[in-house]
């Protein structure tokens, strides 16, 4: 399984330390995406729980909260796709419940994340700078 993980998602894992542990199992049928053919399901759920440092992250990677699961959406409105791990656990939202938390302490964005949104701050300010200096501009030469 460890070595699953690593192949899976191995910019998020390379050289950390973690540990999996089995907390489910359950069996569902439905047509398969690919195949469009009726096909049954047997699944196995485990949880990750990462040592003292956290996870890197890449820019396509995002970790999802219980809520968001539940919704079955991100908060940015990207679809998640739970529906086998729903239909195979009749109480979807106890069986999240009991999943132990994967990190030691709360995650912090990342250094890259913050100098990004600052920038993209910095581009938003001036860009509405330029707006207003250019209607204000448009403002005196229509008065004057």
């Amino acid at each position: 399984m460890r070595r699953e993980i690593e192949e899976e998602i191995p910019d998020v894992v390379s050289g950390e330390e973690f540990t999996i542990s089995r907390v489910g199992a359950g069996v569902t049928a439905q047509v398969s995406r690919t195949t469009s053919a009726l096909t049954q399901y047997d699944m196995e759920f485990f949880s990750v729980t990462f040592g003292a440092r956290s996870p890197r992250l890449t820019q396509i990677d995002r970790w999802v909260k219980r809520q968001e699961m539940l919704n079955g959406r991100t908060r940015d409105g990207e679809a998640i796709n739970v529906l086998g791990m729903a239909r195979s656990q009749p109480d979807f939202d106890s069986f999240l419940n009991r999943l132990p938390y994967s990190f030691p302490t709360s995650l912090k964005p990342s250094r890259q994340l913050i100098l990004r949104r600052i920038y993209e701050s910095i581009l938003l300010i001036s860009g509405l700078a330029g707006i207003a200096t250019v209607v204000s501009m448009l403002h005196g030469v229509l008065r004057g």
